[in-house]
This record gives C-alpha cells, sequence and structure tokens, in this order.
C-alpha cells in the first residue's frame, strides 16, 4: 500500500508538472506566433543583411516587422548608427525580404553601415525624428550591422 501511495504522489505531480509546463510553453508560442510583447514596440522585430557590394543601393535579405515601418540606413558613426543615408519605401507588418534601400550617396568599399527598422509614426512618410528606431526586449536597437566589400 506505501508503495502505491508514493506511485500515485509521483505520477499527480509529475501530471501537474506536464501541464503547467506545457500551458506556458503554448501561450509564449502562440505571443510568438502573434509578435504579441509585453508593450515594447518592435521587441519581436528581426533584420538579416548580408555583406553588401559597393554601390547606390543595398539589398536587406529579411525584415519582420510587428507594424508597418521602414529600413533606414545609417552611415556608421565611431561605431554606432549615425546619420541616415538610405531609406526603403513603407514595409507592410510582417515578413519583408530582398528589400532594396536606394542611398543618398554611393557606399564605398570597406565601410560598415547599418541596417536599423524604425516603426512609422502613421503618416506613411519616413521622418527620423518622428520615426523612431525599434528596441528588442532587452531595450537594444533593432539592426544589423553590416560591411560593403
Amino acid at each position: 500500500m506505501k508503495y502505491v501511495t508514493w506511485i500515485l504522489i509521483i505520477a499527480i505531480v509529475a501530471f501537474a508538472g506536464y501541464f503547467f509546463f506545457m500551458r506556458d510553453s503554448n501561450t509564449a508560442d502562440l505571443e510568438n506566433d502573434l509578435g504579441a510583447t509585453a508593450g515594447l514596440v518592435g521587441a519581436n522585430d528581426t533584420i538579416s543583411v548580408s555583406d553588401q557590394s559597393s554601390g547606390d543601393s543595398i539589398v536587406v535579405d529579411s525584415a519582420w516587422l510587428g507594424q508597418g515601418g521602414y529600413i533606414a540606413v545609417h552611415a556608421d558613426a565611431d561605431g554606432a548608427p549615425g546619420s541616415v543615408i538610405g531609406v526603403s519605401d513603407l514595409l507592410v507588418a510582417g515578413n519583408n525580404t530582398g528589400v532594396s534601400v536606394a542611398l543618398d550617396r554611393a557606399s564605398q568599399s570597406g565601410e560598415a553601415l547599418y541596417a536599423v527598422v524604425h516603426v512609422d509614426n502613421g503618416d506613411g512618410i519616413f521622418n527620423a525624428s518622428e520615426d523612431a528606431p525599434t528596441m528588442n526586449a532587452n531595450g537594444a536597437l533593432v539592426m544589423m550591422q553590416f560591411v560593403v566589400e
């Protein structure tokens, strides 16, 4: 009888633990699928850019945006994004691939540039002072540095 009681207790604890952890996992998966966050704009946004050839435009491999926005290419300012030298057209929420961004000036071989996700303020026109860069869940800019070859 003593063994049956212990087996029953272990089974109940295992059963409860399984459903507790599965519920948390499914909730997190659902939040990720829906782009839901704890109120941080762009917390699930991502961007991927390969190194580029010099020229008057760059191509962003992929960008996932939680809401409509832009990819702005920033010049390097001592190892951080500096002035904006190019902006994509307005992108829709969701996955955007092969996004071409025309630059205001030709990129130079060897320079580092930054592709940064910016959220549209609702007017459909990029303005660096009004269309803020997005931040991830850790409070860092959603960006990717790349090198011009």
